[in-house]
């Protein structure tokens, strides 16, 4: 392998775990914001359960969990690569 071509290893797998580590505390916050919109004490007050935005925060989820997953998938082969691991 030529210098250059590691060096272009090394930049890719560090723009990977920058945004890997961004999907990360992304997930966090979605996950936060999802358990402060579930309140499972609503008991006849069905009105009160805001699915509108516990569904919205879902669809968000899989998206930014979808991606980590391919990052995170990414990563691994690009470690690989370099022989790294």
């Amino acid at each position: 392998m030529g210098n250059q071509y590691i060096m272009q290893l090394r930049i890719q797998l560090s723009g990977a775990k920058k945004e890997f580590k961004e999907h990360k505390i992304k997930i966090a916050r979605l996950l936060n914001e999802l358990q402060a919109n579930i309140n499972p004490f609503f008991g006849d007050d069905v009105e009160s359960i805001n699915a509108e935005a516990i569904e919205q925060i879902g669809d968000e989820l899989l998206k930014c969990r979808d991606k980590a997953v391919e990052l995170q998938s990414q990563i691994k082969e690009i470690t690989k690569d370099l022989g790294d691991e």
